[in-house]
């Protein structure tokens, strides 16, 4: 865990903005490590966004949210949905400042979602050419778990939603 933390505040303190996944089992840190995390950026006068991919999840978070919530994802999202946050929004000017985003249980989360916010920072930010907006995400979850909910879809459904 030390590794991951010490990779990960690289990035935030570089301005060099890198893309991370966490991945393991649950029980295993992944919640605690990424309250470790914002709490150091927060620490560093940085803004931290924590998102989770469902309610219960978000209340381990330290200040966290649902991701929906937080960037306004459609629901359902499409392949070219884009979050619900504008240029005239108080979320926007938050994001200009953001060093950080950390999406925990993101394996939750159906692919256009992730690609929604991934697509509304690219414009808001004016950084087309960085994922995210060149902001440092880190995101958290496990494969074993709960997957993307796909109604009345086959397991090549779920599958085709997921992340990976």
């Amino acid at each position: 865990q030390k590794a991951v933390y010490d990779t990960v505040m690289e990035s935030v303190n570089s301005g060099n903005s890198r893309m991370f996944f966490i991945h393991s089992a649950g029980g295993y840190g992944k919640t605690y490590l990424c309250n470790t995390i914002a709490a150091a950026a927060r620490a560093q006068g940085h803004i931290a966004l924590y998102v989770a991919s469902s309610g219960i999840a978000a209340l381990l978070l330290e200040g966290g949210r649902t991701a929906h919530s937080h960037f306004k994802i459609p629901i359902p999202a499409h392949e070219n949905s884009v979050a619900g946050i504008t240029c005239q929004s108080q979320m926007y000017e938050v994001l200009h400042h953001t060093k950080v985003i950390i999406w925990d249980e993101v394996s939750m989360q159906h692919k256009y979602g992730i690609l929604a916010v991934d697509k509304s920072l690219w414009d808001l930010l004016d950084k087309r050419d960085s994922p995210f907006g060149e902001i440092t995400v880190v995101f958290g979850g496990d494969f074993r778990q709960t997957l993307p909910v796909v109604p009345k879809g086959s397991r090549q459904d779920i599958i085709d939603a997921s992340l990976c």
